[in-house]
């Protein structure tokens, strides 16, 4: 039988939500960020990277009508990323935090003379080590509050609210490792040591129904095992979503 891998996770990510936090997903969207009505685009680079090693991001405006001055924050998985520099690309006198390690990160800027930059611009270059467990995907947002980009109109000033799009950085090469079934135990083995993370064993049944779900807090990398009152199922998986949601860890067994 065929799968459907996106039907299932997505499905699984709500029940997981819903009924193990009872909490709505995150909302992807800056401060003053919806539709940006002509106001343009703040877009923070997606990349992939090795865990352990480096990734660099740019920081851009694009499709703004002119700006004068902007005041960012940059968010980011302390865990999984660590801001090892941050230097500026177009605009020379952008200014940031006095500390890389600063939760948000600034990126800052003022025009000197009180006139607006137009065109497309690369404010800033992040440069980022990766854990060496990191795996999956995480995410660098970025916000801002209404009046802290604006543009010139003299004698006064207008304030912007371009659209955030935020960056994600993908580890790639998550093998999914076997799933073993014996009667009605289910079992697989994670690689993860974050004991904030989740680990999850779902059970479909031949109509891609989820029938059945268990839970374990993860306390190592080791075996763990799932009891279920059924032994017989059409699709098992088991993964690990961490505090963020994000997948580290996946085995299934079809």
């Amino acid at each position: 039988m065929q799968t459907n891998y996106l039907k299932r996770f997505s499905a699984l990510v709500l029940a997981f939500i819903f009924f193990v936090f009872s909490v709505p997903a995150y909302a992807d969207k800056a401060a003053g960020s919806a539709d940006d009505g002509g106001d343009g685009r703040i877009v923070v680079e997606s990349r992939e990277a090795a865990p352990g090693g480096i990734v660099t991001v740019v920081v851009s405006l694009k499709d703004h009508p002119g700006v004068a001055a902007f005041e960012l924050n940059v968010s980011y998985v302390g865990n999984v990323l660590e801001l090892k520099e941050a230097r500026t690309m177009d605009i020379p006198t952008v200014q940031f935090s006095t500390k890389l390690a600063e939760d948000p990160f600034k990126v800052m800027w003022s025009s000197p003379t009180q006139e607006n930059l137009t065109g497309d611009l690369d404010i800033c270059e992040l440069t980022f080590q990766a854990a060496d467990n990191a795996a999956g995907k995480t995410r660098i947002g970025l916000d801002y509050s209404v009046g802290d980009i604006y543009r010139t109109e003299k004698p006064s000033t207008l304030d912007l609210t371009p659209r955030v799009e935020n960056g994600t950085i993908t580890f790639p090469g998550v093998a999914p490792s076997p799933v073993t079934k014996a009667g009605n135990t289910v079992w697989a083995e994670v690689d993860c040591t974050d004991t904030e993370s989740t680990v999850f064993c779902v059970i479909y049944d031949e109509s891609d129904r989820m029938i059945s779900m268990e839970t374990r807090q993860v306390t190592s990398s080791q075996l763990y095992r799932f009891q279920f009152s059924t032994s017989q199922y059409d699709y098992a998986k088991v993964f690990v979503l961490d505090r963020d949601l994000r997948l580290v860890a996946a085995a299934e067994r079809t």
